[in-house]
């Protein structure tokens, strides 16, 4: 329902500011291993398809192996 305002604004701000979206930065080793822990997904094809999320991210930023 709320999509669609936020997707307006944001293409609103990015004409005016530039991009406001920002790809964040690799989780170091430690945190890798915590976010494993605490996120892993242990089907990421699934859940890739599932939530329409990009399965090589996924991957890249440690939320699967």
């Amino acid at each position: 329902m709320l999509e669609y305002p936020w997707r307006l604004l944001l293409k609103i701000l990015c004409k005016f500011k530039g991009s406001v979206a920002v790809e964040h930065k690799y989780p170091d080793e430690k945190l890798s291993v915590q976010l494993i822990q605490a996120l892993g997904i242990k089907d990421v094809d699934k859940s890739a398809k599932q939530y329409n999320l990009d399965k090589n991210k996924l991957i890249r930023y440690h939320y699967s192996k």
